[in-house]
């Protein structure tokens, strides 16, 4: 029997996890300069251009987010690969996953951000406007998807290895599960709840190896 050791032990590698903390509070930055967007066709027409460079750092701090994002799936990748190899499956798809995530959240925010800028140089049609704020939020929704996937893959294939807190790999799976339905929009704070966790927990677990 051999022992290996979880990439986060190994030197320099144990701070990886701080990733995904700072994906999470990115994202939270991310919707608090969107902000309040317009309840109508109108209001949103009308706020979209006052709001254009609240919104365009929106767009850099969704995509800072989504780097981070990316940077902590690929941890996790490397992670299945030393404690579960046998889940080689599992470790591309949640990968994958993710990286479908991150390409679709700066989409939308650069979408939006576009929109803004065009209505500061001419009227912006209402109904335009409208169909750029729910399109937005659709293409959100759908990354958290792709996201809840790359959260219960990757949590399922560490589920009975020591690399990660057992209650961590179930609470994942459940969180990957609501995540399908991230159109209601609280399984999106509950995703990005999970990974703010995920980053704390793992940054402070101590040294382990994993036998095999």
């Amino acid at each position: 029997m051999t022992t290996v050791e979880v990439p986060a032990t190994r030197p320099g590698g144990r701070w990886w996890p701080v990733a995904g903390v700072v994906s999470a509070l990115l994202f939270i930055v991310t919707v608090a300069l969107i902000g309040d967007t317009g309840e109508t066709a109108a209001d949103t027409a009308r706020k979209l251009p006052e709001h254009e460079q609240a919104l365009l750092a929106a767009f850099v701090t969704g995509t800072l987010s989504m780097i981070a994002l990316l940077v902590f799936f690929a941890w996790l990748n490397e992670v299945i690969r030393v404690a579960a190899p046998q889940q080689t499956v599992l470790a591309r798809l949640s990968l994958a996953a993710a990286i479908a995530m991150a390409a679709l959240l700066p989409g939308s925010l650069a979408m939006l951000e576009g929109i803004a800028q065009a209505g500061k140089d001419t009227a912006l049609s209402p109904a335009v406007a409208s169909f750029a704020n729910n399109v937005q939020f659709l293409f959100l929704a759908a990354g958290v998807m792709f996201g809840g996937v790359a959260v219960f893959c990757a949590m399922y294939a560490l589920k009975g290895t020591q690399a990660v807190p057992s209650w961590l790999c179930w609470s994942g799976m459940v969180v990957g599960v609501l995540a399908l339905g991230a159109i209601f929009f609280v399984p999106i704070l509950l995703f990005f709840l999970w990974l703010l966790i995920a980053g704390i927990v793992l940054l402070a677990s101590k040294s382990k190896t994993i036998a095999r």
